[in-house]
C-alpha cells in the first residue's frame, strides 16, 4: 500500500515497487498543488492512521507514506499499527550490522531508547547527535558511518548507497531486509526491545524565544522531577532513566517545539504524559492550536 499524500512520490514510487516484484495498491499517487489531504508528512498521526486504514481494508502486508518530495517515508505493518520512524533506526541498524558489525551508527537525540539498546545489542556503536538531516548527514561523513537515521524519517545509508536521504531507498531497503530474515514487519518488531512512546509532537513557540523557554523554563521543569536522570543538552533538554526518555527541543525550521517522551511500561508513559503535558500548558509562550500531534497529549 502506498499513500503518496498528493505529492510527487505517486510520480515513480508506485512504479519502482512494481518493478521488484510488489503488488502495489495506491493511495493519493497524483500529484495536486493543493494538498487536498492535508501536509504531506509521513510523521503526522492523521496521515498514518488514513495509510493503515487502507491496509487493514484491502489485507496488505504493509503500507507506506511519503512526504513532498520524497526523502523522508514512514510505515505501519499488515494490522495497521502506526511504526514511528526511530523504530525503522533500529532495523536498519540491524540489518546494516549483520555485515558490519562494530560500525558506528548515528542517530538523533528525538529517537527512542530502544535505538541505542538495539545497536549495542548488534554489536555497533552508536553515537547520538542534533536533530536535523544535515546534522546527521555531516556527522556520518564525519564519523566514517555505515548508516544514519531520524525519527522524522531521513535515512542515510554509506554501505551500498551514497548517504542521501532517499525515501525509495529506505523502502527497498526496508523490504529486502524483512525477505532477508522472511519476517512480517510485526514479527521482526516484536524481536526489539519495547517502549510506550508517543509520536513526535509539534507545538508552536516564537522563534525569538523557543530557546530560552526550553532551557531556562522547560528544562528547569524536567529537573526538578528527574533529579538524578542522565541529560544531554547539546539539541534541547534530553532526560533519560533506565526505563524512561524525555526530550523537549526548539525547531532549528520554524516557530516551534518538539517534544517526544515514552517509557518501559504503559504506567510510566502515562505518567510523562501527564507531566509533559502540565509543564507545557503551565506556559503562556506555548501555542497548542498551530501543533502537530498534541492530541497525544490528551
Amino acid at each position: 500500500m502506498v499513500d503518496s499524500c498528493a505529492a510527487t512520490t505517486g510520480l515513480f514510487l508506485p512504479k519502482i515497487l512494481r518493478s521488484v516484484g510488489c503488488e502495489v495498491i495506491e493511495q493519493n499517487t497524483t500529484p495536486d498543488p493543493t494538498f487536498p489531504v492535508g501536509v504531506a508528512d509521513p510523521t503526522e498521526k492523521e496521515v498514518q492512521e488514513r495509510l493503515a486504514k487502507r491496509v487493514v481494508s484491502e489485507k496488505a502486508n504493509l503500507g507506506f507514506s511519503y512526504d513532498t518530495d520524497g526523502d523522508r517515508m514512514g510505515v505501519v505493518d499488515n494490522e495497521g499499527n502506526l511504526i514511528w520512524n526511530d523504530t525503522l533506526v533500529s532495523i536498519f541498524s540491524k540489518d546494516v550490522l549483520d555485515f558490519a558489525p562494530g560500525s558506528k551508527i548515528i542517530f538523533n537525540v528525538l529517537c527512542s531508547k530502544q535505538v541505542d539498546e538495539v545497536i549495542k545489542l548488534n554489536g555497533g556503536v552508536g553515537i547520538m547527535w542534533k536533530t536535523g538531516h544535515s546534522f546527521i548527514k555531516a556527522k556520518v561523513r564525519e564519523e566514517k558511518a555505515i548508516f544514519g537515521g531520524e525519527l522524522s524519517g531521513h535515512f542515510f545509508f554509506v554501505d551500498n548507497f551514497y548517504g542521501h536521504d532517499d525515501g525509495a531507498i529506505a523502502s527497498l531497503r526496508l523490504l529486502a531486509y524483512l525477505t532477508r530474515v522472511n519476517e512480517s514487519l510485526k514479527e521482526t518488531i516484536s524481536k526489539l526491545p519495547h517502549y510506550f512512546s508517543s509520536p513526535e509532537i509539534k507545538v508552536g513557540c516564537a522563534d525569538n524565544i523557543k530557546f530560552q523557554v526550553v532551557t531556562d523554563k522547560i528544562g528547569g521543569e524536567i529537573k526538578k522531577l528527574y533529579p538524578t536522570a542522565k541529560y544531554v543538552e547539546s539539541d534541547g533538554v534530553r532526560m533519560d532513566t533506565e526505563d524512561e526518555m524525555m526530550i523537549v527541543r526548539a525547531s532549528q525550521n520554524g516557530p516551534y517545539l518538539t517534544i517526544k517522551f515514552e517509557g518501559k511500561t504503559q504506567e510510566k508513559y502515562e505518567q510523562l504524559k501527564v507531566q509533559v503535558g502540565k509543564i507545557l500548558h503551565g506556559l503562556s509562550e506555548i501555542d497548542f492550536k498551530s501543533g502537530v500531534n498534541v492530541s497525544s497529549l490528551d
